[in-house]
């Protein structure tokens, strides 16, 4: 199964920018930390960096952001990402560790989590 490792396709994007763009070892480094640490560039397309605008796309094929996370389902609150479901069952990301800076990939995510867990269940009342 081919999974999406968004902390390798931040790594390969930034490459790709660093190699066209005749930029240094360094920037690269600089880049690759901030894509990973920021995610808005996924769904935006665009990343700014030491004062320039780079748009993916002309570097880099970025994959579609319905795949690529490991969640937790844990009371133990130590990880960047979290939300609650529904019913009110934290979960948080593994992997992209900086879900949250990307509101599209956690709306994604927040809508794939089964309904069993999303919505509290209905329970119903007889009379008696």
């Amino acid at each position: 199964m081919d999974v999406t490792d968004w902390e390798d396709v931040a790594a390969d994007a930034a490459k790709a920018i660093v190699k066209a763009e005749s930029l240094t070892d360094e920037d690269q480094d600089a880049l690759e930390e901030q894509m990973t640490e920021n995610l808005t560039w996924i769904t935006s397309d665009k990343v700014d960096y030491a004062g320039s605008t780079y748009t993916i796309s002309e570097y880099y094929q970025i994959p579609d952001i319905e795949g690529g996370y490991i969640l937790e389902l844990d009371t133990y609150m130590d990880e960047v990402s979290i939300f609650y479901t529904d019913k009110n069952q934290p979960m948080m990301f593994k992997e992209p560790e900086y879900a949250n800076t990307n509101e599209d990939m956690m709306n994604y995510v927040r809508l794939s989590i089964p309904e069993s867990l999303r919505k509290p269940p209905s329970i119903p009342i007889s009379p008696n």
